[in-house]
Order: structure tokens, then C-alpha cells, then sequence
């Protein structure tokens, strides 16, 4: 009986170890890389560099887009709303970081979830003319409801794309 006791003990010793050594593994990795723009455009990460709070920031918006993708196979596979609160952080991210060192990547970063949102990818467009709109009417609904959302959130900041929901949303 003793000896399961002890193996208990150690199996409990050695998980806290594990937790430990992961917890200081995950801060090392936090707080001693940066990011650096390498030729093509992609990010690097260097060691024994410490991050800016941006840096780290924009690590978690880029991990948090890889982690959870908005399209899949030319369609939008996640509730508009997702997308708008997406592009409510891009725009938190340049509005807190405006002197940025990798800003223009963060912007493109934003257009283009602008373009999603606006117009929807192949197998899930939004098209809105002079006079209607189309767009698969299961997503009618939602687009609509987001729209409405970002309308009111952005109402004091006239930027293209303000005009642009709003005209789109008129026709809905």
C-alpha cells in the first residue's frame, strides 16, 4: 500500500514539474522573441530579443486568425458578427499601436477583412447594387444584423467603408 502511495505522490510531483517547466517554456517564449520582417513578407522570430507590447499584441491577433480561420474553400464559415469583431480589434491594434513597425501589414491584414465582410468570398457573396442586393438568403439574416451592429459602432468615424455598409445595408 505504501509503495502505490509513493507512486502516487511522485505521479503528482512530477505533473506539478511539468506544469511548471510548460508555464516558464510558454513565458520564455512570450517575453524573450520578436518579430522580424524577413523578404517575402512573413514574420520571423528571433531569440533573446525582448517583444513590445505590440509586438506581442499583433502575436496574439495573428495566432488568434490562425487559430480560428474565418474561410474555408471560397466561403465565409463563421457568423458575420466574428468578422466584424475582428475588425473592431484590427482597428483597436492601429488606433493603440499607430506607429507600428510591420503597420502596413496589419492594415492589409485589416482590407482585406474589410473586402470580406463587405462583398464575401466566391461560395458566399454579398452583392449589392443601385437598387437590390443578393447573397445566399440563409446568410441574409446575419449579414444584416452585423451590418446594423457596425453601423452603430462606427457612426462617428465616416471612413469608406462606413459608406459603403451603409449603402449595402439599405438595400438588405
Amino acid at each position: 500500500m505504501k509503495k502505490f502511495i509513493y507512486i502516487i505522490i511522485a505521479i503528482f510531483i512530477i505533473g506539478i514539474l511539468c506544469g511548471t517547466l510548460y508555464y516558464f517554456h510558454q513565458k520564455n517564449i512570450n517575453n524573450n522573441t520578436v518579430l522580424k520582417d524577413t523578404n517575402n513578407g512573413q514574420e520571423t522570430i528571433k531569440e533573446n530579443e525582448k517583444l513590445s507590447f505590440g509586438e506581442q499584441e499583433y502575436l496574439m491577433l495573428l495566432d488568434e486568425a490562425d487559430k480560428n480561420p474565418i474561410a474555408h474553400d471560397g466561403g465565409v464559415i463563421v457568423p458575420y458578427e466574428t468578422i466584424r469583431q475582428r475588425i473592431n480589434k484590427y482597428e483597436n491594434f492601429l488606433e493603440k499601436y499607430p506607429d507600428f513597425n510591420q503597420k502596413e501589414d496589419v492594415k492589409e491584414q485589416l482590407d482585406f477583412l474589410y473586402y470580406i465582410y463587405r462583398y464575401g468570398l466566391d461560395n458566399t457573396p454579398i452583392h449589392c447594387d443601385k437598387n437590390n442586393s443578393f447573397m445566399l438568403e440563409e446568410n441574409r439574416t446575419d449579414v444584416k444584423n452585423s451590418y446594423k451592429n457596425f453601423l452603430n459602432e462606427y457612426k462617428d468615424k465616416e471612413s469608406n467603408y462606413y459608406k459603403e455598409i451603409k449603402s449595402c445595408y439599405e438595400k438588405l
